[in-house]
């Protein structure tokens, strides 16, 4: 391996480790007519032919990048909580505390 790609494989874990991304959804899952069972909202979110009954709306994402940038998205409409928007902010903090640990160790490790 080149020390290009060695350097490349770094930047990569790097943003994948702390990149922050916070999805909020509102909604209801009925899983009385689920079948193989349920995996939880994310493997709902991913399979749009869930055999599951669902109606779930994304109400807040935010997103923080490696590099600083952030990307914010809150509903218009009346999804959107206080309660919604309460949890969306405390996920946003702990993973934004989560990530800084990371960047922390990752300073630990290069700088010893």
């Amino acid at each position: 391996m080149s020390l290009k790609d060695a350097l490349t494989a770094v930047k990569n874990a790097a943003v994948d480790l702390t990149t922050l991304d916070v999805q909020t959804y509102t909604g209801t899952i009925d899983l009385s007519t689920a079948t193989g069972g349920f995996g939880g909202i994310k493997d709902l979110v991913k399979d749009a032919a869930s055999q599951t009954d669902a109606k779930i709306t994304l109400v807040a994402q935010s997103v923080y990048e490696f590099d600083g940038d952030s990307f914010n998205f809150l509903t218009d409409g009346n999804g959107l909580s206080p309660d919604a928007l309460k949890i969306h902010n405390e996920a946003v903090a702990a993973g934004l505390k989560a990530r800084q640990g990371l960047l922390d160790l990752f300073k630990d490790l290069v700088l010893g």
